[in-house]
């Protein structure tokens, strides 16, 4: 139940970034070479909003397992025991990463909130873009830990 309130979460922020980033996009090639006025500051606002389809667009690939993975494993590996184990063990190893990154990331959040750090058009806090990598980070490792959990439950 909850994670299909967080899957529909992530469908809704990745389909309103999407949908605005590409709209800004549009606006200011249209406005910039069409017109020759282009509209000041909208690039600004457009990297804040795609860091948010980026990071939680990563979350929503990994619960659909549809993530870029180099899986040469049974190519050189026959046994399924041993296959399986590497898996756990690759699994386990990316939900560490991820969250080595989540705390480099709120680390450098809190600095960022401590030294004020804004945007130099709008002042809008870089906060707003470093809290999309949080999150993104708690999503995906939320998705590993389900794919991992299976992974364990899966017979051989």
């Amino acid at each position: 139940m909850a994670l299909n309130f967080i899957v529909k979460f992530e469908e809704s922020v990745i389909f309103v970034t999407g949908a605005f980033v590409a709209l800004a996009m549009f606006t200011q090639v249209l406005l910039r070479y069409v017109f020759h006025a282009p509209l000041f500051g909208l690039e600004e606002i457009a990297v804040l909003v795609v860091s948010w389809f980026y990071f939680v667009g990563a979350a929503y690939s990994v619960h659909n397992e549809s993530y870029i993975k180099a899986d040469i494993l049974p190519l050189v590996v026959k046994n399924p025991k041993i296959i399986r184990f590497l898996n756990i063990l690759s699994l386990i190893l990316t939900i560490v990463a991820n969250l080595i990154l989540f705390y480099h990331g709120l680390k450098f959040a809190i600095w960022a909130g401590r030294n004020n750090v804004v945007t130099p058009t709008f002042l809008i806090s870089k906060n707003f873009s470093f809290s999309a990598l949080l999150l993104g980070c708690i999503l995906t490792t939320l998705h590993f830990v389900i794919i991992l959990q299976r992974e364990i439950k899966r017979k051989i």
